[in-house]
């Protein structure tokens, strides 16, 4: 389907075309608010081609898929909130994120740590109070950013982060691929990788590590 096959199709046809699939409302010159709610339900992805989308399409998008949250012109917390339940990584979207929104994004990935504000990590790392303006801090005070690594296969978010969370999931997976090279790509950005005790024993921290080795980032070893 492109754009011109599209336009000789009448309303009915495109809407049940965007019910079966939402991505193509690219296609369509001037949707209709139905045509855009539908597609969104479809996909959450279809978002990113709505010129100006409504509170309710954005909620629906975010539903259907947290990563949509990016093309939310304008975050509520109920679409953030949402948004982390459906996808946890999707905290990286969010533009004031609250420790509730947090929560539920690590209970829904495990992964979604990398994205939480320091304020909302409870680590002894770190005695920096973040509720300080960053222009009243010393300059041996500023924040860094730290990245931290921890084996996760057969732990629970408890075991892994201890007292940061008071959460527990089960995360069975080894570190896939596509998550290793998203972790790797956190790590060039750090200014310190903390990697927790027992790092050595698994792949995943081991290239991490070796990473920041190379890359001359400073490292702390629990």
């Amino acid at each position: 389907m492109n754009k011109l096959e599209m336009s000789k199709l009448s309303h009915e046809e495109k809407l049940r075309k965007i019910k079966e699939n939402g991505c193509p409302l690219r296609y369509i010159e001037n949707p209709t608010v139905e045509m855009c709610l539908e597609a969104v339900k479809n996909d959450g992805w279809a978002l990113a081609f709505v010129k100006n989308p409504t509170a309710e399409m954005c909620l629906e998008a975010v539903k259907n898929n947290g990563y949509a949250l990016q093309y939310v012109p304008h975050q509520t917390d109920e679409i953030c909130s949402e948004a982390v339940k459906s996808a946890g990584s999707a905290l990286q979207y969010v533009e004031n994120p609250t420790r509730e929104m947090c929560l539920d994004a690590v209970k829904e990935n495990v992964y979604a740590l990398n994205f939480v504000p320091p304020k909302f990590l409870k680590d002894d790392l770190t005695k920096i109070d973040y509720s300080k303006p960053l222009d009243n801090f010393k300059k041996e005070e500023i924040p860094i950013k730290l990245f931290i690594s921890t084996p996760m296969r057969a732990k629970t978010v408890d075991e892994i982060v201890k007292s940061r969370f008071v959460a527990s999931i089960d995360d069975n997976r080894e570190m896939s691929l596509y998550t290793l090279g998203k972790s790797l790509e956190l790590l060039s950005t750090a200014d310190v990788a903390c990697f927790s005790r027992g790092w050595e024993n698994h792949r995943g921290s081991r290239i991490e590590h070796q990473c920041a080795v190379e890359c001359g980032i400073e490292i702390i070893e629990g």
